[in-house]
């Protein structure tokens, strides 16, 4: 009956660790296809995401992190390459104060705007006029949320938030006619690859492979301002550059050039690594993606590497069910009685097997009685008259089976216990 219980238990041991591992093994399934990050994310493998960048990056040496939080919150951006992808076709650097102000303190922004087609796809008259109605694209997109009060959520690396209102004294130094800029497209584009070629004059070491585009979107680069032409197609420049304080500015008219498809079919690394010129850490914006950091018990574990933690206790827990379920009796030998609590002869397991194979694996054989009775004359000599006492050594040191058979030592010792003299009320 035992061998039952024991072999149930392993069968439901067993199948709780497959059924375990299967949900472990599904949810891997499930996050390593990416799709459940928005499009152009870092956190994406699949062709639409821009991980292969992100791990490109990281093994070239530089330091590469994800922020989750509003740029403001950046501090120290000296250096720093903010990598931002689907950016809506409404954003225009001059309304990104926040941007601007990360760009004065000396960082470098690349943006690359959603190859997506516009709500109303028409060439606009003039820089100054935009291209489709704003009410027009929030409804496309009504997750837009405006960069003048984000989510308060924290970076990836923990930085602390710096002062709300130094942002806005340094752009209010900054013009924002220079930094003006647009995003318009082309009515004729019809869908399929677009090659945008390298402006002359701006590579002095050579001229770069040309740039594949997924749309017909171009830029449209304020007078007043100090752009650059970097690639340029039929419709107009798709990659614009320039120089604003101690930082600097790039913007893509497509993201597709950053995309994990690109990388593979149409990779430009000249164009990626003209961006990264000079940084020593790239930082993937996903916070205008709106993904969020959970600051949660799987957060805390991965951070602080707890998952040795989480192995002990799944240890200690499999000892604790092998301590409640599992006996540690002995199967006896064939025709070996044992005594029970009543005093009836019994073949087979009792509760007293446990204790019997922890005696007889910790005591030698010829050591049992005298090791018994040693311990009984601790306890017995208060309860216990002298005379019993006495006799019951003599029977413990004297009879000369007390080896062979210790079950008629121990039979005897509980008859002389039981005897009862007149008056003696013990």
């Amino acid at each position: 009956m035992n061998d039952n219980r024991l072999l149930n238990i392993a069968m439901i041991f067993c199948a709780a660790m497959v059924f375990l591992m299967g949900v472990a093994n599904l949810f891997h399934l499930r996050f390593s296809q990416g799709d459940i990050y928005p499009r152009y994310s870092s956190f994406r493998p699949d062709p639409m995401g821009c991980k292969a960048l992100y791990d490109s990056y990281l093994e070239s040496g530089l330091e590469c992190s994800r922020n989750f939080s509003p740029v403001k919150e950046i501090c120290d951006p000296k250096g720093m390459v903010l990598l931002r992808t689907a950016i809506a076709s409404y954003w225009r650097p001059q309304d990104d104060r926040e941007m601007l102000a990360f760009v004065l303190a000396g960082g470098t922004f690349a943006g690359f705007y959603d190859p997506s087609p516009f709500p109303r796809r028409t060439r606009s008259a003039s820089a100054e006029e935009p291209c489709c109605e704003e009410d027009d694209v929030l409804e496309e997109d009504e997750e837009y949320e405006s960069p003048e009060n984000p989510t308060q959520v924290k970076d990836e690396e923990g930085s602390g938030s710096c002062d709300p209102g130094i942002i806005a004294e340094d752009a209010a130094h900054l013009q924002t006619d220079a930094v003006s800029c647009m995003l318009d497209t082309d009515s004729s584009y019809e869908g399929g690859s677009v090659m945008a070629y390298p402006q002359e004059g701006y590579f002095p070491e050579g001229s770069p492979p040309p740039l594949v585009v997924h749309s017909g979107h171009y830029l449209v680069p304020g007078k007043a301002g100090g752009w650059q032409t970097i690639y340029s197609s039929d419709s107009g420049p798709v990659g614009v550059a320039a120089r604003f304080g101690d930082g600097r500015i790039f913007l893509f008219s497509c993201s597709y050039p950053v995309s994990n498809e690109a990388l593979k079919n149409h990779r430009n690394s000249h164009m990626l690594a003209h961006i990264a010129e000079g940084a020593t850490k790239i930082v993937f914006d996903e916070h205008h993606l709106g993904v969020e950091e959970s600051r949660n018990i799987a957060w805390l574990f991965k951070k602080y590497k707890l998952e040795l933690l989480v192995g002990n206790l799944v240890l200690i827990a499999l000892l604790l069910l092998w301590r409640n379920f599992c006996s540690i009796e002995n199967v006896p030998e064939p025709g070996i009685s044992k005594v029970l609590e009543a005093g009836v002869v019994e073949s087979g397991f009792s509760r007293f097997s446990g204790l019997n194979s922890l005696v007889s694996n910790g005591i030698p054989k010829d050591s049992l009685i005298k090791t018994c009775l040693g311990e009984w004359l601790k306890t017995a000599r208060n309860r216990v008259p002298d005379g019993k006492i006495e006799r019951v050594k003599d029977i413990c040191n004297n009879n000369k089976n007390n080896i062979e058979r210790p079950l008629d030592v121990y039979t005897h010792v509980s008859r002389v216990l039981r005897e009862r003299r007149t008056g003696d009320t013990r």
